[in-house]
């Protein structure tokens, strides 16, 4: 076992031999800088298969520094359900995880930067598809790392790398998963690793993509390993890959294969980060159709449900993912309906969902706000809005760390209208029909009318005394006919007021 921890693969006995030659010759002690070799997992000695039937082999070796599964193969089993019998030719591991210090070279970290579990500290879930590792200090946090290999109907393997900061200060680091060390074997890449797509089509590994293929050369009559491919990133997440390497600017070094993020974790906080490994091998080994099979896998995974890309998480790493969408709720709000001022206003946000498909997701919170000011925290928000156009907002959020929000508009009528006037000359009254919409105080006043005030107790039609006072009652006397304005006003509990007015000619006999 080298001093990375990881088994030497007999295809590169050859170079790293000269590697090491060259190195001893010109000093350059670097490139291999040496670690104490840490505890190890002995994992289960039955095979796991992913959703395309391809084997991610635990064999029952002992896991060293927690690089994950001992997967991976030139086809997935040597009995089916795998399409390819061939043996296993990843059982080194694959899948490395490095924590460094801001500005640490990741050519020649310290033993401290690489993640390694405790002995016999491995835990399986999800049906025996998901092995977990322990959790590890590591640079001032509580770093774990797992993998999950799906059973279907998607293939591939999820790597999943947790960071909780337990201090009460910020921690900075890089997050590096591959092989940023020639011969760790994280992702068995190596010298004969070379690019064969990227997702923006340049067939260049760099952030500028979310995913890449590789499959590794192979001399005469050497039996090629299957086409990978590599997910580093999904749509929508916060935070882009800082880095990704296929190769080193290192003389005589190819092939090397890494990401990274760089991210600070909050004090008390979390930071999570998801990416895949896929495998792709056909009959006939037929390379194009390996990669186009490939292609197809990292695709079908960047448009994966949520429920199948946080299948098995806990709500507080959904909310912690930074690389991939956090999954959103629905929002919505029905149709308000012909609303009044003088009645309660109904807005239901029933319809709305958390999170479909995941439980850990389905605790869901409503936030309602309304343009003048008015919130609500229920699925249905009632509110006695004022005459006049008006906005209210609803964000659905949960507690994996998704939002959505819907805004809906509409214009409400006022608490009441008026209708015909019936005029008692003999009196020199009137009496004007009105139709209250709602409950609350009414008051009629206006220019020379006589003020008065009355309690509506529910909706319902009314009939309103019209009395001259001051000058139009003086006037009314001497002429027989006078203007007023009545301005009637109806004022709910708790709502604004609604004002209509209407223009009437008093008459009377002249005496």
């Amino acid at each position: 076992m080298n001093a990375e921890g990881a088994l030497p693969r007999p295809g590169r006995r050859r170079f790293a031999w000269l590697l090491s030659a060259i190195a001893l010759a010109l000093g350059l002690a670097a490139l291999s800088a040496p670690t104490s070799r840490a505890a190890s997992c002995e994992l289960r000695t039955t095979p796991l298969f992913d959703g395309g039937g391809y084997l991610y082999d635990f064999g029952g070796m002992a896991l060293a520094y927690g690089a994950p599964v001992g997967g991976g193969s030139h086809g997935p089993a040597e009995t089916p359900p795998g399409p390819v019998a061939t043996k296993d030719a990843w059982r080194e591991g694959w899948g490395d995880v490095r924590v460094y210090p801001p500005g640490a070279s990741l050519q020649a970290p310290a033993p401290e930067t690489r993640y390694a579990g405790a002995e016999d500290g491995c835990a399986f879930a999800l049906g025996g598809q998901e092995i977990a590792y322990p959790v590890v200090a590591m640079q001032g946090l509580e770093v774990q790392h797992r993998w999950y290999v799906d059973p279907g109907p998607l293939g591939g393997a999820r790597i999943l790398t947790v960071l909780r900061n337990p201090g009460s200060a910020p921690v900075p680091v890089t997050v590096v998963q591959g092989d940023p060390v020639q011969d760790a074997m994280g992702l068995g890449s190596g010298d004969q690793t070379v690019s064969r797509a990227t997702s923006d089509g340049t067939g260049v590994f760099s952030p500028g993509s979310s995913w890449g293929v590789t499959s590794d050369e192979k001399g005469p009559g050497e039996m090629p390993d299957p086409v990978l491919a590599h997910v580093w990133d999904g749509p929508g997440g916060a935070m882009r890959v800082s880095e990704v390497a296929l190769g080193s600017s290192t003389f005589l070094i190819r092939g090397l294969l890494y990401w990274d993020w760089k991210v600070t974790v909050p004090p008390g906080g979390a930071s999570a980060f998801i990416s895949y490994e896929i495998q792709a091998a056909v009959p006939g080994r037929d390379r194009a159709t390996e990669v186009s099979q490939a292609m197809r896998g990292a695709e079908a995974r960047e448009a994966q449900s949520p429920a199948s890309l946080y299948a098995g998480m806990s709500a507080e790493e959904i909310a912690a993912t930074m690389n991939w969408a956090r999954p959103a709720p629905t929002a919505s709000v029905a149709p308000v309906g012909r609303p009044n001022a003088a009645t309660p206003l109904r807005l239901d946000g029933g319809a709305s969902s958390p999170v479909e498909g995941l439980p850990q997701c389905a605790a869901g919170h409503f936030a309602w706000k309304a343009d003048d000011g008015a919130t609500g925290s229920e699925p249905v928000f009632s509110h006695l809005f004022g005459p006049g156009r008006h906005s209210a907002t609803l964000t659905v959020s949960n507690d994996c760390g998704g939002s959505k929000t819907a805004e809906t508009t509409f214009r409400v009528a006022k608490g009441l209208r008026l209708g015909g006037v019936r005029l008692n000359r003999k009196a020199g009254t009137a009496r004007l029909k009105a139709i209250a919409l709602g409950p609350g105080r009414l008051t009629l006043s206006g220019r020379g009318v006589r003020k008065r005030t009355m309690a509506v107790r529910k909706a319902g039609r009314l009939s309103l005394l019209v009395k001259p006072s001051g000058a139009a009652l003086r006037k009314l006397a001497r002429s027989g006919r006078v203007k007023v304005r009545a301005k009637v006003t109806l004022k709910p509990a708790g709502g604004a007021p609604s004002t209509v007015s209407k223009k009437i000619v008093l008459r009377a006999p002249v005496r």
